[in-house]
């Protein structure tokens, strides 16, 4: 389906407070504007109101300029106002008139996507359906690789990532070069994504963070760990996919689309991974199948449009405490890799989702062996490789190590979470079985132990001394304007003195204590 511009204007008693009814339901940054779900109805006096958006992460709105977690209720008193509800957002004409008081609901968007577990090595769940579709038959939508709603014509005009007057991609490319129309030789270096951002996948857009389009290695897996049949399942002609355990999923041969024709639909299938062919940007890696078997390959262009087979990682069972804060974070009550809240756990380079005993930048993941050559979350070309920025200033979640390690509903702290920790909570130096550390005690009397756990590198002055002097914890934000360090918290076991404000270089291990979505 695809989606139009609509605008709905309705009459509505509302109070006016000090901002009006559009900063009470946008979305944060991390993703799109919101989507109407559901034609907002016409409520009459002192009725509650409930707004229901679709973001690309919707577990956070604005409320009156302030970040909040949701679902968010609120009652204020409003003016009389005319409410412009349009397909990309809500808008607000205020008008002076009488006033009456309204309740606000906010409510987090609920994923009811149908999903299986294959028994798969990897763990991976795979949809039942493809994005758009509401049984396994149905074809659904299809996409141009990178773009996240469908549409009538598929070609280079219509390509998101490709520019017509340098005649090359703008996103996902190798080194390439052009000259403008004056003359002028221009040098475009890598821009190091060979896995779809978030904001460009169309599962996570489309479905919610818990889902992404799979990478090229688990359509492989998929491919390599599975029986196929080509079969009918309710007159419509695919492969059925039996995996290791027994259970199912059905894949339709909904062919693909070329400019404004759909080709080889009940002949053949086409599904997109969110990996691109890193010597061949043209293409990504898809999962091809047919009547005679299936295979992962790179047939179709980026330009063209495929279907999309979600997956979601499964959840892992921690424990989290609701520390009362105004955010409404919840704190996990160990750190990854610890089995008990006083240990320190595994330790992980920043935007590495593996644990490891050396930590250098010669085998930092995101850089070319040095400070100055990142490839990955840079904003300074003063620290990229050859010059390479990409304005990213939070881990995606496939870099992530909560995200990997623990699913989808965890994700690393954000600086700004961190310093809420600090700020809003009581610090107390506690030892536990021995072990250094801070009882940290929210504004609702709950608790969360942190064990001092220093870092990866002996020879900083916080590490001399014994184990439980200092720790250090990665947050999931770079430091601004200096693209060779992130934002961690830091604090000495004893006295308490914790900072949220400190930062140190991406190599470097630390511990992580993830935070959950509600």
């Amino acid at each position: 389906m695809i989606h139009t511009m609509k605008t709905i204007k309705l009459l509505i008693l509302l109070l006016s407070f000090a901002v009006g009814l559009s900063s009470l339901t946008s979305c944060s940054d991390d993703g799109p504007e919101p989507t109407p779900i559901a034609e907002a109805p016409v409520f009459a006096m002192n009725e509650n109101f409930e707004i229901t958006a679709k973001c690309a992460n919707p577990y956070k709105a604005y409320v009156n300029g302030i970040e909040t977690i949701l679902p968010y209720t609120i009652t204020q008193t409003y003016k009389q106002q005319t409410i412009v509800v349009s397909g990309y957002g809500y808008g607000v004409n205020l008008q002076n008139s009488d006033t009456v008081e309204q309740t606000f609901v906010v409510p987090a968007l609920v994923d009811n996507h149908e999903y299986v577990d294959l028994g798969l090595p990897s763990g991976t769940l795979w949809a039942t359906c493809n994005v758009g579709a509401s049984s396994p038959e149905e074809y659904g939508d299809y996409f141009a690789w990178g773009e996240t709603e469908p549409k009538d014509n598929y070609d280079w005009n219509t390509y998101k990532w490709y520019n017509h007057d340098i005649r090359d991609y703008t996103k996902y490319h190798l080194d390439y070069a052009y000259y403008d129309e004056s003359g002028n030789y221009h040098s475009v270096p890598a821009d190091g994504n060979t896995v779809l951002d978030p904001e460009d996948d169309a599962a996570y857009v489309n479905w919610s963070p818990l889902w992404r389009m799979p990478t090229g290695e688990q359509q492989r897996e998929l491919v390599e760990k599975c029986t196929w049949t080509w079969t009918t399942s309710n007159g419509v002609i695919g492969q059925l996919v039996t995996g290791p355990n027994g259970n199912t999923i059905f894949l339709p041969a909904a062919g693909h689309r070329t400019v404004d024709s759909l080709d080889d639909a009940g002949s053949s299938g086409f599904y997109w991974s969110r990996t691109i062919v890193e010597d061949w940007y043209h293409r990504a890696y898809t999962l091809y199948l047919n009547s005679g078997g299936v295979s992962c390959s790179s047939g179709i262009l980026r330009i063209d449009g495929g279907s999309v087979r979600a997956v979601r990682m499964p959840e892992e069972n921690h424990d989290y405490v609701d520390l009362g804060l105004p955010s409404g974070t919840l704190w996990a009550t160990c750190n990854i890799g610890a089995d008990a809240p006083e240990e320190y756990g595994h330790y992980f380079a920043w935007g590495e989702t593996e644990r490891k005993e050396t930590f250098t930048w010669e085998n930092y993941k995101w850089c070319e062996g040095s400070f100055d050559t990142m490839t990955k979350y840079c904003t300074d070309s003063g620290y990229g490789s050859n010059g390479f920025t990409d304005g990213k200033m939070e881990l995606d979640p496939e870099d992530d190590a909560a995200y990997v390690n623990w699913g989808p509903s965890w994700r690393m702290p954000t600086h700004e979470q961190q310093r809420e920790l600090v700020e809003q909570c009581t610090w107390i130096g506690e030892t536990r079985n021995g072990l250094k550390g801070q009882l940290i005690t929210g504004p609702n009397g709950n608790t969360i132990f942190l064990p001092a756990s220093r870092s990866s590198v002996p020879e900083s002055p916080y590490n001399t001394g014994t184990w439980g002097t200092w720790a250090f914890y990665w947050s999931r934000t770079l430091r601004t304007n200096q693209s060779d360090n992130a934002s961690d918290l830091l604090y000495p076991a004893y006295p308490a003195n914790a900072t949220w404000d400190h930062y140190n270089d991406r190599y470097i291990g630390e511990a992580v204590r993830p935070v959950r979505l509600p």
